[in-house]
């Protein structure tokens, strides 16, 4: 697991952060260092990069693990359905070794064996699709860096990097290794995706002192960072895994996988299938060897058992399933949420904590100028200039602008964050006046000084001995300006309430100062000249922050209305973070909003995190993804599952740990992306919400597939046990069971897949139960099943009695007659009926009997579109089923009707007063659904809704 004292474990290997720059020079001979200029080094040779290439190996990370196709193919096996299936196939192929003459053991076993492979293959071929979308998007271009070798500086692949190499990485460059910063200028490193702080930060080639972990010093720079501005040359120190990114990700890809929700709820209820259809299976098979005294075992094992446990195991349910998760995932890639795998999104559904980033998130991640103060004592609201501007005439927002235009280094858009914001703000408001101006010296901004000064002079010829005004323009923040203004503006109410109002609206605040002096134009400036320090003119604060995203609140409030708790992890300070959590209504409905900072995590004991967890909303302020990973570990512990967002590498491990790990596609790094199960292609939390909701109804449509699809198990078993018990003639081939479970039903239950939500699917809470639950085995197995079993032997008994044969004449028939080669059977009406009479009219009632449950079935499959609401308020809108339907009807035609085809299925064309009987059983079943649906809609957690919900 990852801990926060990794760091420190990462950085004992590192000794080069602490070594002056005579020593590296010494230790990395073979870079040919300069370091009085090291731009001027000649680097490593191509023939030795070449030597350590071959003996360290390349600068990469080694690739996730790619399954063969073969292994891909027969991974789709491990089912323990398909296994029963097998099982069955093999004793049908024993039973016709031991009795040749008897070819439908041999045709049943074929076709379950066929069955299987063709279901497994179809769910390959949608696994490897999924999985070649998964290497597509990790197949990148590969980065290109800038490397000193012989000498010259060139252009190669980051991957043939080696530890010695010296690099160039200027704005906008990533850092393509572990580098040693040799010198630098303005050299300003982005390393949220290693170190989680979002803030640009000034790195330099000074020696760290003693105990300065690479973590806290500021002349390493990691690969995967990002200049955004400045140049700095680097010697790698460390590549491909031996990086610190590299071993973030040996550790996350070595964490053990468990199983995920959705995994262990099918499990579960193919457990429970797989021992009913043993258990029936056997106690039919014993129950008829003791009705036929121990004569026609073998008869009786293929009827008896494997018969049995084909009704029982939904054979097209791992397609349907597949299918749907198909579907849903195709639907989600128009939402902007990519599944890495598919399974995962049955866990975002159950969903009870999203544990969200901030930045980007939550908000644009995209500063903004909103609001201007200036010493007349007004704020100016997200606009441009609002005061009056008179040609010829300066107003002190003037200052402002010019300075914004002189204090910036970002070029086209491209720089740090807050530079970019400031020059669009400044551009909108006036032309840029940085052209206008000579600079003579600029001090940077760092974290320690906090503010970032140039001095500049409209005199272009500084040889000139006359005076001239220079001018000292100056931004950073506003409590350090002020204590070197000449005025103590603070004491300014207007001041101190601007200041207090973007704090609390959790803004950043800048200020501006000018300071004004005369000299020689020839006058020699250095950046510690006191002429700098003091006698400053306070000229106002700008108001930036980071726009919430538009959906990012109503996204809130979806979450509250759906029982999910939301805690937003942030680097930012808590004051910060909590005016933020305050515009997203994480306060509304009289909830407490509860803050925490991350270094008060360590010292919580476990009641503490009890009470700490039971808040709805909870914003986690200056947190590290260290911090992520403890908060996503005690969620966990107390049976929430737990959906995390990040995007930087030290995320991985959280986002691995997580039940539904989220990377973000537009911000993410590679480990985050492939660490994550999800990939928000927008990386926008509404995205978030939207999975949740298909996760949900994609739980509520597999609950809908089992109620429609284990509704034949009895309606397949009653002809076997009626044969058995009482000698009737069978009523359902097994090749009719067959095509009930593998043709009939499959496309209706697809269409399944394609259902909308029902209305309040995210006003309710996360579910607690399981896929199968006992208001779904009775509804399935004692309701609907029973139903049309009885509609089935209606049927079955009405052939026969329309074909002049008395029900009680069916009695112990079939061990004398019905059989191909069987005696004239002589009725009490006085027909007589030779055997291809007998034969025909068998056909005939078994026909009806699968007529009647295909029928029935397509009338219950528009009740399983909807769990509680009424179909007539939410209609039959669903095309694909309206399909499906017409599909079925067609194909009980096919199998009935058309001759060649019927005989293969056992069938023949049954009078037509039998087709009546399943329209009405197909009516019933509509009134008791929407009578069931109307009792449970009136008490939702009452008893009956307990007993026949699901």
């Amino acid at each position: 697991m990852w801990k926060f004292s990794t760091n420190n474990e990462f950085s004992i290997s590192f000794i080069e952060h602490q070594m002056p720059l005579d020593q590296i020079s010494q230790r990395y001979s073979d870079s040919n260092i300069n370091f009085y200029d090291v731009s001027k080094s000649k680097g490593l040779s191509d023939d030795l990069a070449e030597q350590k290439t071959k003996t360290s190996g390349r600068n990469e990370l080694s690739p996730p693990k790619i399954i063969s196709n073969w292994q891909l193919f027969l991974r789709q096996f491990q089912n323990l359905l398909w296994l029963l299936m097998f099982g069955a196939a093999a004793l049908c192929f024993l039973t016709y070794a031991y009795d040749p003459t008897d070819m439908l053991n041999l045709y049943v076993g074929i076709f379950i064996v066929a069955i299987v492979f063709l279901m497994c293959l179809l769910s390959y071929f949608q696994e490897k699709k999924g999985i070649e979308v998964v290497q597509a998007f990790q197949n990148l271009i590969p980065k290109k860096c800038n490397v000193i070798r012989n000498g010259i500086e060139v252009v190669r692949n980051s991957k043939e990097l080696v530890v010695g190499d010296i690099v160039i990485v200027r704005s906008g460059n990533r850092v393509p290794a572990d580098i040693r910063i040799l010198s630098c200028n303005d050299f300003f490193v982005e390393s949220s995706s290693v170190t989680g702080e979002a803030e640009p930060l000034e790195h330099n080639s000074e020696t760290a002192d003693p105990g300065i972990t690479i973590f806290e010093s500021y002349n390493i720079a990691f690969n995967g960072s990002f200049c955004v501005d400045g140049e700095g040359y680097g010697l790698v120190i460390r590549i491909g895994e031996q990086t610190v990114i590299g071993q973030i990700a040996s550790l996350t890809t070595n964490q053990i996988e468990t199983k995920n929700r959705f995994r262990i709820e099918i499990e579960r209820f193919v457990k429970f299938i797989s021992l009913m259809a043993l258990t029936m299976s056997t106690i039919i098979f014993g129950v008829g060897l003791i009705v036929s005294g121990g004569t026609n075992v073998v008869r009786l094992f293929v009827t008896g058992f494997l018969i049995v446990i084909i009704a029982n195991v939904p054979q097209g349910l791992p397609t349907t399933i597949s299918t749907q998760l198909t579907i849903i995932a195709r639907r989600l890639a128009n939402k902007n949420i990519y599944l890495k795998k598919l399974e995962k999104i049955d866990s975002l559904g159950a969903t009870t904590v999203i544990c969200t980033d901030k930045t980007g998130t939550l908000t644009e991640n995209r500063l903004t100028v909103t609001d201007l103060w200036i010493k007349d004592g007004n704020i100016y609201k997200n606009t441009l200039r609002q005061t009056c501007v008179k040609k010829n005439q300066r107003f002190i927002e003037d200052d402002i602008l010019d300075t914004i235009f002189v204090c910036n280094k970002s070029q086209n858009g491209i720089g740090n964050p807050l530079d970019v914001a400031l020059i669009k703000y400044a551009n909108q408001m006036a032309i840029n006046s940085k052209d206008i101006y000579n600079k003579i010296i600029e001090i940077p901004f760092n974290p320690v000084r906090k503010y970032q000064a140039v001095l500049v002079t409209k005199c272009k010829d500084l040889n000139d001995k006359i005076d001239v005004e220079f001018i000292l323009m100056i931004k950073g923040a506003p409590e350090i300006l002020l204590k070197n203004c000449s005025e103590d503006i603070s004491m300014y109410s207007e001041y101190q309430s601007a200041y207090d109002t973007f704090g609390e609206e959790g803004k950043r605040v800048i200020g501006f100062a000018i300071k004004k002096f005369r000299a020689k134009a020839s006058t020699q400036f250095r950046k510690n000249d006191d002429i700098f320090l003091g006698g400053w003119d306070f000229s106002g604060l700008l108001a930036v922050c980071d726009p919430l995203r538009e959906d990012a609140i109503n996204s809130i409030q979806k979450c509250s209305q759906a029982g999910i708790k939301v805690f937003m992890t942030t680097g930012d300070h808590a004051i910060t973070a909590t005016a933020i959590a305050i515009q997203l209504g994480m306060n509304s409905n009289n909830t407490e909003l509860k803050v925490i900072t991350g270094p008060e995590l360590a010292g919580l004991q476990s009641n503490e995190w009890d009470a700490l967890l039971e808040h709805r909303y909870i914003v986690f302020a200056r947190t590290t993804p260290d911090h992520k990973l403890l908060i996503v570990t005690e969620c966990q512990k107390r049976g929430e599952c737990v959906t995390v967002t990040g995007d930087g590498v030290n995320d991985a491990p959280a986002l691995k740990k997580a039940d539904v790990g989220v990377a973000m596609g537009i911000a993410g790094s590679d480990v985050a992306k492939q660490a994550a199960d999800i990939i928000l292609l927008d990386d926008n939390f509404s995205s978030i919400v939207a999975g949740i909701e298909e996760g949900r109804l994609l739980f509520d449509n597999l609950r809908k597939t089992i109620a429609y699809t284990m509704t034949h198990m009895w309606p397949e078993l009653v002809p076997v046990m009626l044969n058995f018990f009482f000698g009737f003639p069978l009523g359902l081939t097994p090749v009719q069971i067959l095509s009930i479970d593998l043709i009939t039903d499959v496309p209706p239950a697809i269409s399944l897949a394609y259902e909308g939500p029902e209305d309040g699917i995210m006003q309710r809470s996360p579910r607690k139960s399981h896929l199968f639950t006992r208001g779904l085995f009775n509804y399935t197995y004692l309701s609907i099943s029973l139903f049309i079993s009885i509609g089935g032997i209606i049927s079955y008994l009405l052939t026969y009695w329309l074909n002049g044969i008395e029900p009680s004449e069916l009695f112990g028939s079939s061990h004398k007659y019905f059989k191909q080669g069987s005696h004239n059977m002589n009725l009490t009406s006085g027909i007589i009926l030779t055997d291809d009479e007998q034969i025909n009219i068998a056909a005939q009632a078994a026909a009806s009997f699968h007529i009647c449950v295909v029928i029935s079935q397509a009338f219950h499959i528009w009740m399983c579109l909807t769990r509680r609401t009424s179909i007539f308020t939410h209609g039959i809108g669903n095309i694909v089923t309206i399909f499906a339907v017409i599909i079925d009807l067609l194909l009980i035609c096919l199998f009935t009707f058309v001759p060649g085809v019927n005989t293969i299925f056992g069938s023949q064309p049954p009078p037509w007063q039998t087709w009546l009987v399943p329209i009405v059983v197909g009516i019933w079943i509509w009134k008791f659904n929407e009578a069931r649906k109307y009792k449970i809609r009136k008490n939702p957690s009452g008893k009956f809704a307990k007993m026949l919900g699901y």
